[in-house]
């Protein structure tokens, strides 16, 4: 167990002295969680949407909208 705590506090304290390249793509996150939603489902997508009761995810109701739905089924 303690072999297993120091190769965390070093992993640990490598990532923390890590520099990492300032990210400076400005994405729209409305536009990035429909694509997400677009790979994830695949060919249940449609499905998705028409189930949700919306045409696309072009706006935050619309996804908003289909969160609601998703989070009534427990998800």
């Amino acid at each position: 167990m303690a072999r297993l705590t120091g190769l965390s506090m070093e992993l640990l304290s490598r990532i923390d002295a890590a520099s990492l390249d300032p990210f400076v793509e400005n994405e729209d996150p409305v536009e990035f969680e429909a694509d997400t939603y677009r790979r994830s489902l695949g060919l249940l997508y449609p499905g998705l949407l028409r189930w949700a009761g919306v045409r696309g995810l072009h706006s935050r109701p619309e996804i908003d909208q289909v969160a609601e739905k998703l989070k009534g089924l427990g998800l």
